[in-house]
Formats: C-alpha cells, sequence, structure tokens
C-alpha cells in the first residue's frame, strides 16, 4: 500500500508542478516611452544579440521568471533593462536604493511629487507596486562585499514578491558570486529564472 500511496503522491506533485510552471508573458509596446534615467542613452537595435533572443522568449511567455542578467561592469547591463521598460513600462530600483526607500517609507519620511504636490508613500504602497506592476527590474544587485540583514530582506522579499512574475535582475557577479554575498537562497531564486551572461566589452570604455 505504501508503494502505491508513494506512486500516487509523485504522480500528482508531477501534475502539480508541471500545471504550476510558470510562463507570464509581457505587453510590449511598439514605440518606447522613456520614464526612468532619461539620462542613459539606449536602443533595442543596440542591444546584443543574444539578449535580443532572450526578451523576445520572455516577453513571449516561454521563459521563466526571473530572468537574471550578469556580465563585467559597463557590459550594457542596465541599458538593457531600461531597453525593456521602456516597451513594457515598469518599476526600476537599484538593490542599493530599494531598502533605503523601503526604510525611508516606513519612517513616514518618503514622499513624491504628483501634480505639483507631494504625496506620501508608505511601505505597504510601495510594496503593492512591486507586487501590481508589469516588470520590475532590480539593478546592480551585490556591488557591495557585504550588505545588512535588512537589505538583504528586502532583496529576499521583492524578489518572492515577483515570483512567477516578470522580474529582471542585473549584477556584475554571477550566481556563485551572489551566494557569496547574500546566500544560496538568492541565488536559487534566481537560478530557477533564466540565466544570462552579457559578455560584450566595456560600451563606456570604447566610447573614448
Amino acid at each position: 500500500q505504501w508503494d502505491k500511496a508513494l506512486a500516487s503522491a509523485l504522480s500528482r506533485a508531477s501534475t502539480t508542478a508541471s500545471a504550476t510552471t510558470p510562463t507570464t508573458s509581457l505587453r510590449v509596446a511598439s514605440e518606447p516611452k522613456l520614464i526612468h534615467l532619461l539620462e542613459q542613452t539606449r536602443s533595442i537595435a543596440g542591444l546584443d544579440e543574444g539578449l535580443r533572443l532572450v526578451f523576445r522568449i520572455m516577453v513571449s511567455g516561454a521563459g521563466r521568471w526571473p530572468l537574471f542578467i550578469h556580465g563585467r561592469a559597463g557590459s550594457g547591463k542596465t541599458c538593457a533593462a531600461l531597453c525593456l521598460l521602456d516597451h513594457a513600462g515598469g518599476i526600476y530600483e537599484t538593490a542599493a536604493e530599494w531598502p533605503q526607500k523601503v526604510l525611508a517609507a516606513a519612517k513616514g519620511q518618503f514622499a513624491v511629487l504628483r501634480e505639483e504636490r507631494s504625496v506620501q508613500v508608505t511601505e505597504t504602497m510601495l510594496w503593492d507596486g512591486i507586487r501590481r506592476a508589469s516588470l520590475v527590474v532590480l539593478d546592480d544587485v551585490a556591488t557591495r562585499d557585504r550588505v545588512s540583514d535588512w537589505a538583504y530582506e528586502c532583496v529576499k522579499r521583492l524578489i518572492d514578491l515577483r515570483q512567477g512574475q516578470p522580474l529582471l535582475v542585473t549584477s556584475n557577479l554571477n550566481l556563485k558570486g551572489i551566494e557569496a554575498i547574500y546566500d544560496d537562497r538568492i541565488a536559487s531564486r534566481l537560478a530557477g529564472g533564466t540565466v544570462f551572461e552579457l559578455r560584450t566589452s566595456d560600451r563606456r570604455i570604447s566610447r573614448k
């Protein structure tokens, strides 16, 4: 009887896993609408060919989120993430600034300017925004040798809230580097999606 029970449980687990595999598509506009980091020059036409293919797979719903892009400094990770945001809309945050923003909101010290008036933003509002956004970009993860417990929890919670939903994470480090600075839980969550290494040369240097 045990063998039958085990076989039945394994069959149900396999069926459930197949049915719940995240394949969320992302609606994109043909023309970009620049909202974030307007000083950054970018264009889909200028993206690495391999990354353009990955973007096509992700927006169609054939790829697993999150999309983790890693590569050396200046390789164009941020510009690539902004390109996708320009066409899909969404939220842009950096791993360094996001925990500070959440902390300020929790203390009642964070406000934004809307229609020429200051509006206080609560911590709940920030997290709701992350949850509901069409796409979230978390840029420059693990740019420091160590992170505080608060920064760790904020990054982990953001990734968890976007489980199966469009989330693009960038870093100069690969998954082993992420694991060293954060831990295996963060690295595992990123590894569970789609991982792309951007191997282009430093674009800042090549422009000089």
